[in-house]
C-alpha cells in the first residue's frame, strides 16, 4: 500500500507515500474533500485534512456502542468512532443477537457501529435482510461518519 514509514520503500506490496495516494485519489470525481479515513500506522500516514477516523473489525461489545472520542496522533488528531463487522469479518464478525442486545442497552447518544460489504448481500441476503429488519424495529437512523461527527 502507501506508506511514509522509512524502510517500506522495497516491500512487494509498497505502492508510494502518502501524499502519492491522496494525489491519486483526488483524480476521482467527487464533490467534497476526503475527511474521513481508516487504517494503521497514522503516526506517519495521516494525510491532511484528515479529521475523523473509523476504528474497529473483530467482534467486541465494548466497539458494538459508542461515543466520538479524540486521538492524537503525531501527524495530528481524529476525532474517532468505533465498528465491528457483521457478516464481512468471518467468525470474528459480531452476531445479529449481539446488536439486539446493545440496541436493547443503548443509551440516546451511543452510535451503533457496523460495517459489512456489498457482496455479502449476494452471499447472505438473508442475514442482510434480518440486520436490516432488526434496526426498522428499533427505529435506528443510518447516518454517514461525516455526518454523525461534526456534530461533535
Amino acid at each position: 500500500g502507501f506508506t511514509d514509514l522509512m524502510g517500506k520503500e522495497n516491500e512487494r506490496l509498497y505502492r508510494g507515500t502518502i501524499e502519492e495516494m491522496i494525489n491519486l485519489l483526488n483524480q476521482l470525481p467527487q464533490s467534497a474533500a476526503m475527511k474521513t479515513i481508516a487504517g494503521t500506522d497514522f503516526d506517519t500516514d495521516l494525510p491532511q485534512g484528515i479529521v475523523y477516523e473509523t476504528y474497529g473489525g473483530a467482534a467486541s461489545e465494548t466497539d458494538l456502542l459508542n461515543k466520538p472520542i479524540t486521538i492524537n496522533y503525531d501527524e495530528g488528531s481524529v476525532l474517532q468512532i468505533q465498528h465491528v463487522t457483521y457478516i464481512a469479518g468471518g467468525p470474528e464478525s459480531t452476531t445479529l443477537e449481539a446488536i439486539e442486545e446493545a440496541l436493547r442497552n443503548a443509551e440516546e447518544d451511543d452510535l451503533l457501529g457496523i460495517i459489512f460489504h456489498e457482496r455479502n448481500f449476494e452471499e447472505e441476503p438473508e442475514r442482510v435482510e434480518d440486520f436490516f429488519r432488526l434496526l426498522q424495529e428499533y427505529e435506528v437512523e443510518a447516518i454517514a461518519v461525516q455526518d454523525i461527527l461534526e456534530e461533535y
